[in-house]
Order: structure tokens, then sequence, then C-alpha cells
């Protein structure tokens, strides 16, 4: 693999991926450069697949379902009770961000280099992955953001949406705050 590029993106995320595809669609030649969750990252498809809008929507929808089965009965449904199972949804919900996660993988991949490593400046075009120079015509920082815990009383019992979603059991409670 070449080490000079017409254009490097650094992250994977929705915004990293689309230019780095774009690009590659005008006939650039793109390197990709994503930390990935191993090493600290969000992986690719960023904060949105992996912690953010797609997660929550599963979220929201198993949320409505059990709203609707406990509504049923007053629209003549005859609904027998049921239970939720916290570790179904989550393997489940896991199992496809995971899969989402491959797809991005495998359809950036037809068109880009990717590498998966932290990427540090070594000059205005160049940096290094994983002890490799790259050097690039135009370079785009795409690394995102990551949650904030801001300095308010009690915030030692507060976890973020990152962590939300890495809960192992259902909580009996949640407040949210925040957008």
């Amino acid at each position: 693999m070449s080490t000079h590029y017409d254009y490097i993106v650094i992250g994977g995320g929705s915004g990293g991926n689309a230019s780095a595809k774009r690009a590659a669609g005008y006939g650039a030649r793109v390197l990709l450069v994503e930390r990935d969750r191993e090493g600290g990252g969000m992986g690719m498809g960023g904060t949105c697949v992996n912690f953010g809008c797609v997660p929550k929507k599963v979220m929201w929808n198993t949320a409505f379902h059990s709203e609707m089965l406990h509504s049923a009965k007053a629209y003549g449904y005859d609904v027998p009770a049921h239970t939720f199972s916290w570790e179904t949804i989550k393997t489940k919900r896991d199992a496809y961000i995971e899969r989402l996660r491959g797809i991005y993988d495998r359809n950036t991949g037809k068109l880009v280099d990717i590498i998966k490593g932290s990427a540090s400046f070594t000059g205005p075009k160049s940096i290094t992955v994983n002890g490799t120079e790259y050097t690039g015509e135009k370079v785009l920082m795409s690394v995102g953001g990551r949650p904030v815990m801001p300095p308010v009383p009690g915030i030692e019992h507060a976890i973020n949406s990152d962590q939300f979603f890495k809960l192992e059991h259902q909580p009996k409670k949640v407040a949210v705050f925040g957008a």
C-alpha cells in the first residue's frame, strides 16, 4: 500500500465516512483512519451508529412496543400479561449495531483504504498511524466528540449516554437531562 494519498480522513463516523466516499467517487485516492472501539474510539459509524441515534431508536421502539401492549386492552385486544428482558434487547441491539459497523467497514472499504489506529500529525500534510507515515494533499479531521459531565452536585451518580448503552441490567428509573 502506497503511503501518499490525495485525501486523508481522520475519523470514521458519519461525516468522515461520507466525505471519504464522496471524494473517492470523484476519483481521489483516499485513506480513512479510525481508532475503532478497541483503540478508544467510537468505531466505524461514529457516535450515531454506536452510542447515539441507532441504539436510541432501538430503545425507543422497545418502549413504544411496551406502551402499545400496555394500552391494547383499551382498544379491544385481549393481550396476556407480558414480561420484558433487558438482556434480550441489549443482546439484539448490540448485534444490530455490530452488523451496521461491519456494513460501514465493508462498504467504505470498497472505495477507500481504511487503517485502524490513532493518527498523529507529523507535518501540515502528514500523519503517523501505527508507526507508518502517510501523506495527503488534503487532510480532514472528522474526529467527533465525547459527552461532557457538567460540574454539578450529584454528578457522581450520573452516567452519560455511552455508559447507558453499556448497562448490563435494566435500571429501575432513569432521568435524562441534556440533548
